[in-house]
């Protein structure tokens, strides 16, 4: 038996919609710009307090070593004691 292998139209431009959204997806994470945080750990074994090690970066991905600014917040709660 040979089985036909025809593909729809609608097959076709989904296929070619969704190869074109994973070419142009790295030009758009690449071309984020702005600070940025990166958590490099987490601990949880304190539970409820948690520990994060993070790394600011900036627009040029260098370090911030001035964190002075930096504010956090639980949901739409402000932790002040940080």
């Amino acid at each position: 038996m040979k089985r036909n292998r025809s593909v729809s139209r609608v097959q076709l431009i989904a296929a070619l919609a969704l190869i074109i959204i994973m070419i142009g997806a790295p030009a758009v994470v690449l071309a984020q710009v702005g600070p940025r945080l990166d958590i490099t750990s987490v601990d949880s074994t304190d539970f409820p307090t948690i520990t994060l090690n993070v790394i600011a970066a900036g627009e040029n991905s260098r370090r911030i070593r001035d964190l002075s600014g930096l504010r956090l917040s639980e949901g739409t709660t402000a932790i002040a004691d940080f």
